[in-house]
């Protein structure tokens, strides 16, 4: 983390933050941020309303592969009507939250998008699961990472915002929106996989092999950890090293598998 992000860190616990001001300051070291606004703005099309930073950058480091994400205020103009009308009736604090955007790191990079869409259409979402659901590793590597990415996505909240949502009603009625919003940002994993629905597992030590949903947001997922840990991604590599909680870092193995099969199947392909 740079001292930039740092001294916003300090201020942040301090103040109330808007979804603005934490676009003023990535959590991600990038070359330039000014390249990046611009680089995200035609792949997309435009710039998302709660863009961060970009959270990964090509091996050349002059396009961007994805982007760090505030997890209010994004979606398409009708889901945030949708939001706001729903959340009207919430009561106090109820309009400072917008819609939710569980989707912390969002893949933009078009080409490495129709690479990945192929390699679903080709059936490589139940492959993978296969794989993972064969190796104890790999599934445990894989639940500690769609836990990091809660935990990751609720501490990227502002304490003003993670305020209104834990202080939700616990009954039925107005509160019930602002809980529903909570449990999704608090809770949910990768791709929005419901752990509470799991949780008794996960605390129990049962053996839990998460859904793999959509590889899109796992390569995103995948190449933001690199980029967070300041790791070139491997240039060939048949292994998957899939880390778990007790080692220094994690690694998500299916965005590494999907890395892997990039690389093998579209070698001219910059990542």
């Amino acid at each position: 983390m740079t001292g930039r992000s740092i001294s916003f860190v300090l201020w942040l616990c301090q103040k109330p933050a808007t979804v603005q001001q934490l676009k003023t300051a990535p959590l991600f070291s990038a070359p330039s941020s000014t390249p990046g606004l611009a680089n995200v703005g035609r792949q997309l099309g435009a710039l998302p309303p709660n863009y961060v930073c970009v959270s990964a950058w090509n091996q050349k480091g002059d396009s961007p592969v994805a982007i760090q994400t505030y997890p209010l205020g994004g979606g398409s103009q009708r889901r945030q009507a949708k939001a706001t009308a729903a959340l009207r009736s919430c009561g106090s604090h109820s309009d400072m939250i917008e819609t939710p955007f569980p989707t912390l790191y969002w893949l933009t990079c078009p080409h490495i998008n129709r690479a990945i869409f192929h390699l679903e259409h080709r059936g490589y979402i139940s492959k993978i699961q296969a794989q993972i659901c064969e190796d104890n590793t790999l599934s445990q590597a894989l639940l500690d990472c769609h836990l990091e990415y809660a935990r990751i996505r609720w501490n990227s909240l502002s304490p003003q915002h993670q305020r209104i949502l834990l202080q939700a009603e616990t009954g039925y009625g107005k509160g019930t929106t602002l809980r529903r919003i909570r449990e999704i940002l608090q809770f949910s994993g990768i791709s929005g996989t419901n752990l509470t629905r799991h949780s008794n597992q996960i605390h129990d030590n049962e053996r839990f092999v998460p859904p793999v949903k959509c590889l899109h947001t796992h390569y995103a997922h995948y190449r933001s950890q690199l980029q967070n840990h300041q790791i070139s991604p491997p240039l060939a590599s048949s292994e998957v090293r899939g880390r778990t909680s007790q080692e220094p870092y994690l690694i998500n193995p299916v965005g590494e598998l999907v890395h892997q099969l990039l690389q093998r199947d579209y070698p001219g392909l910059l990542l």
